[in-house]
């Protein structure tokens, strides 16, 4: 087994979490990512983003699902380091804020 590089690595933002989780029309689209094996980065807003809407059209044992299967990947912390940088990358790449925060590996 080799070991996992940045490349490897990969983060899905809400609105992909919950089109999945929902079964909404796009869910296809990001079934690979999440049946898969490969680690999935989770910043916690996007932790926050996902349970909340959840918790709101589905109920508490819809988000406490998600949480014990975003407890499997790897959590993100956002802190003022993160939020600096994000800021920067978000610029530089076009990217959403949740998108924006993954750390440099």
């Amino acid at each position: 087994m080799t070991a996992t590089t940045a490349s490897d690595l990969i983060v899905l933002d809400s609105s992909g979490w919950l089109e999945y989780l929902t079964a909404d029309e796009k869910q296809d689209l990001f079934a690979p990512y999440l049946e898969g094996d490969q680690p999935l980065l989770i910043p916690t807003v996007v932790l926050y983003e996902v349970r909340k809407a959840l918790l709101l059209k589905q109920g508490k044992t819809a988000a406490d699902a998600f949480y014990s299967v975003a407890l499997k990947h790897i959590l993100i912390p956002f802190d003022e380091t993160l939020a600096v940088l994000s800021a920067e990358l978000s610029i530089r790449h076009k990217l959403s804020m949740a998108d924006a925060t993954r750390p440099s590996w």
